[in-house]
C-alpha cells in the first residue's frame, strides 16, 4: 500500500460510504470519484477503471475521472490506451484550477511513461505556472 493509511478501519469505512452513496445515487459521481481514487490508492485497478469509465462517458467535462483513466492505464502497461485518452479528452474551456491541475498531471505521466521529455517539460511548466498563479500547493 502507497500510505500507511489505506487498509486502516477508518480508509475501509469511509471508501464504503462513497460507494454506496455513489450506487445508491449516481448523480452524485464525485462519490464515485472519491470511490475510484480510494480503490486506485488500494491497488485495484479494475475497479479503477470500471467506475472512472461510466462517471466519463456520463460526464465527460470532468477532467478528473479522464485523469483517473489515463493513470489507471498507465498503471496497467496500456500505454497505448493512455495515449488515446491523452489525444482525445480536450478539457472544457471552464475548469476548476485544482481540476486542470489533475488532469495536467496525468498528462505529465503519460509522456514520462513514454519517456517524451518536451511534452513532460512544458506540461511541468504549464502545472508550475497554475500552481504560482493559484497559489497551490505541489
Amino acid at each position: 500500500y502507497k500510505h500507511a493509511r489505506v487498509g486502516s478501519k477508518k480508509w475501509i469505512k469511509a471508501r464504503d460510504t462513497f460507494k454506496d452513496v455513489y450506487e445508491r445515487h449516481p448523480e452524485f459521481f464525485r462519490a464515485g470519484f472519491n470511490y475510484a481514487t480510494m480503490l486506485q490508492e488500494e491497488g485495484e485497478i479494475s475497479g479503477v477503471v470500471k467506475v472512472a469509465e461510466k462517471i466519463a462517458s456520463e460526464h465527460p467535462e470532468y477532467a478528473y475521472a479522464q485523469a483517473v483513466l489515463v493513470r489507471a492505464a498507465i498503471d496497467a502497461g496500456d500505454l497505448a490506451k493512455a495515449d488515446k485518452l491523452v489525444r482525445g479528452y480536450r478539457p472544457p474551456v471552464r475548469m476548476h484550477p485544482l481540476e486542470y491541475r489533475a488532469w495536467l498531471r496525468a498528462q505529465l505521466a503519460f509522456y514520462i511513461a513514454v519517456h517524451d521529455d518536451v511534452r513532460a517539460g512544458n506540461t511541468e511548466d504549464a502545472i508550475d505556472r497554475i500552481e504560482r498563479e493559484f497559489g497551490l500547493q505541489a
